[in-house]
C-alpha cells in the first residue's frame, strides 16, 4: 500500500487536473482536484492536487499527467520567479504504507 501527495502548478489555463495514472494497465489511480485559473487574468496561478492511498499488485510503470483545458505557452504549468535557483512547479510525495 502506497499514500501520495502532490501539488501541480497551473497558469491561466482555465480548467486543469492532475491524476496518478498506471501506464502498464492504462488506467487512472487517482484523480486530483480540479482547479481553475482564468486565462485572461493576470495572476490567475492555481494548484491541482493529488491525494489518497492505492494498492499495486504487482510492480507497474506510474505517471503523473497534468492537463489543462487551455494550453499557456510557455509557462502554462507555472510561471517563473527568475531568482537564479531551480524552478519548482510540481511536488509530490510517496509513501511506502507497511
Amino acid at each position: 500500500d502506497y499514500y501520495i501527495e502532490g501539488e501541480f502548478t497551473a497558469f491561466r489555463c482555465n480548467q486543469n487536473v492532475a491524476k496518478l495514472y498506471n501506464d502498464s494497465d492504462s488506467s487512472d489511480i487517482l484523480i486530483g482536484t480540479v482547479a481553475y485559473s482564468d486565462s485572461s487574468e493576470s495572476d490567475a496561478v492555481v494548484s491541482s492536487n493529488v491525494r489518497g492511498n492505492f494498492t499495486l499488485g504487482a510492480e507497474k510503470d506510474l505517471t503523473i499527467l497534468h492537463q489543462c483545458t487551455l494550453t499557456q505557452t510557455g509557462n502554462g504549468l507555472g510561471v517563473a520567479a527568475d531568482f537564479g535557483v531551480v524552478e519548482v512547479y510540481a511536488d509530490l510525495r510517496l509513501w511506502k504504507i507497511e
